[in-house]
């Protein structure tokens, strides 16, 4: 389904593998967790992202 969304420029998503993780996890009324790839995942997933939005 992801795939059919992102065909239909309904949605953009970023992809990026490693061999390393790091874990955040942010504690207060609720706990938060969130998980990146050591080498910088959020940062070249997003660079993804912004690549499929101009190639709109």
């Amino acid at each position: 389904m992801g795939l059919y969304l992102q065909q239909e420029g309904k949605i953009y998503f970023g992809l990026h593998v490693s061999d390393r993780a790091l874990v955040t996890c942010l504690v207060g009324s609720q706990a938060v967790h969130l998980v990146d790839a050591a080498d910088g995942g959020y940062a070249l997933a997003a660079k993804q992202i912004k690549q499929q939005i101009l190639e709109e």
